[in-house]
């Protein structure tokens, strides 16, 4: 039974408490960069990605198509109750 202690103390670290660790860890302050590089991937990347979308939008919009010419196939408008 010790054995079996020691060995889940050594896989489970039990060298300080799951609950202390985990806040120590949480309470590190952020520096910022992150939001920075955000803000920079939505000015640089996000933004003319729409620019993008729109332009393709607005051209796809503008070229008017052609319906093609009916073709009466005996199996299309069947009318039989």
């Amino acid at each position: 039974m010790a054995a079996l202690g020691r060995v889940s103390r050594l896989l489970l670290g039990a060298a300080a408490p799951r609950s202390l660790v985990g806040r120590s860890m949480s309470a590190a302050a952020h520096d910022g960069d992150g939001v920075r590089l955000w803000k920079l991937l939505s000015f640089v990347v996000a933004l003319p990605g729409v620019g993008v979308c729109m332009l393709n939008c607005y051209l796809k919009a503008q070229h008017e198509h052609e319906r093609p010419e009916f073709v009466p196939y005996p199996h299309l408008r069947i009318r039989t109750k």
